[in-house]
């Protein structure tokens, strides 16, 4: 564990929650207790326990590209050189946290290639909305869900608090604008990573706006259905045990 003279300890193999941890240290005493509040509120509902649990089929939800074009995970799941498909639901442009985890997963894209696992980012805005970090779009396959309605196949939908509403429009962020009409509704933040069986294999699902899974954990659930499928010869026609490279997933994990 690390820590500083503030009582914030972090694991030191969690770069991503210690870069978490830095933005909500730089909010105001009042904003962190509003936000612990509201997710407090959220768990005593226990919205994450109504989102796709590991094991369970995930739905098939459509997919609207930057370039306009629609694909559904489904096909997506088809594809000849895909094992699995890493699904983030991100809150929008407008979130920090959201953007940290972005440039995460853009520095682990190469390495979960290697899985053969495909990246699908999900935002709950319009297409017109700028992504939080242009340029990694292809890396990161950005697809909008204006209305939220992946997220609610998924079960991670949750409607804002009037307080929420109120903090949130006073910052100039008018979430039923953004969203395209959408009401006032936001994915909780959750990443699935699915299997070409169409099975949830990973699921983080939380309450809190700070929350989100180290991608270091997305990258091992994505290398361990590369290994079954090395195992097993089989990914839709054979698959050779010689065709996947080899990948050192403790020393690939380190690139923070």
């Amino acid at each position: 564990m690390s820590g500083d003279d503030d009582g914030w300890c972090v694991p030191r193999d969690r770069p991503l929650l210690k870069e978490m941890n830095a933005v909500t240290k730089a909010l105001t005493p009042c904003a962190r207790d509003f936000m612990d509040n509201e997710a407090a509120k959220k768990k005593a509902a226990g919205y994450a326990s109504l989102a796709v649990q590991v094991g369970e089929q995930a739905p098939d939800i459509q997919l609207v590209g930057v370039d306009g074009k629609d694909t559904t995970l489904y096909e997506i799941l088809g594809g000849t050189k895909v094992l699995s498909v890493v699904v983030s639901f991100y809150l929008g442009a407008w979130c920090p946290y959201c953007n940290i985890l972005e440039r995460r997963m853009h520095k682990l894209s190469a390495l979960l290639r290697k899985t053969q696992a495909q990246i699908v980012t999900v935002y709950p805005e319009k297409k017109e909305e700028p992504g939080p970090v242009p340029g990694y779009e292809e890396d990161l396959f950005l697809q909008f869900d204006s209305q939220n309605m992946m997220a609610r196949k998924m079960g991670i939908v949750v409607a804002l608090s009037p307080a929420e509403k109120e903090a949130m429009c006073a910052h100039g962020v008018d979430i039923a604008e953004r969203n395209g009409g959408g009401g006032y509704e936001l994915p909780m933040p959750s990443t699935f990573v699915i299997d070409r069986h169409r099975s949830v294999r990973y699921a983080f699902v939380s309450e809190e706006h700070g929350a989100r899974p180290e991608p270091a954990e997305l990258l091992a659930v994505a290398n361990g259905i590369r290994t079954e499928a090395q195992q097993f010869g089989r990914h839709g026609n054979e698959l050779s045990r010689t065709s996947l490279p080899a990948l050192d997933l403790d020393r690939s994990v380190r690139f923070h």
